[in-house]
């Protein structure tokens, strides 16, 4: 497979404590040194209600998502996905 046919994908939100997720989300910029694409899921889940300490539904975590979203991005996110 190509070199440039590779994405990065840290796995933010997958089966991570809150800490991990946020140690991830931290250290992004460090994906670089790969020289590849990273890419960061945009995710309404469990991680962002427990920032936001709560348990409504994913569709109300939108201002949540948006500063993890944000902070990927200025850290060198190549690529944001919704799931």
């Amino acid at each position: 497979m190509p070199r440039e046919n590779v994405i990065v994908d840290p796995g933010v939100g997958l089966r991570q404590t809150l800490e991990q997720n946020l140690e991830i989300v931290g250290a992004l910029d460090e994906f670089k040194c790969l020289n590849q694409a990273h890419l960061v899921g945009r995710r309404d889940k469990s991680m962002i209600g427990l920032v936001l300490l709560t348990s409504g539904p994913p569709d109300q975590r939108l201002e949540g998502t948006a500063g993890p979203v944000a902070i990927s991005i200025a850290k060198g996110a190549d690529i944001v996905r919704r799931p």
